[in-house]
């Protein structure tokens, strides 16, 4: 992003594209999150 600082066309398209990878990122930690849950139920169920 500071190679293209003057050219905010690129820059734009940058932020739009930082933006739609954070929000990926974020999906997919919390299904990372909601699986070691239910991971970690299970195991305690099976500990039983």
């Amino acid at each position: 992003m500071a190679l293209n600082a003057t050219d905010f066309v690129k820059l734009e398209e940058l932020s739009k594209i930082k933006e739609d990878t954070e929000s990926l990122l974020t999906e997919k930690m919390e299904r990372w999150e909601y699986l070691e849950d239910l991971n970690q139920k299970i195991q305690a169920q099976n500990k039983k």
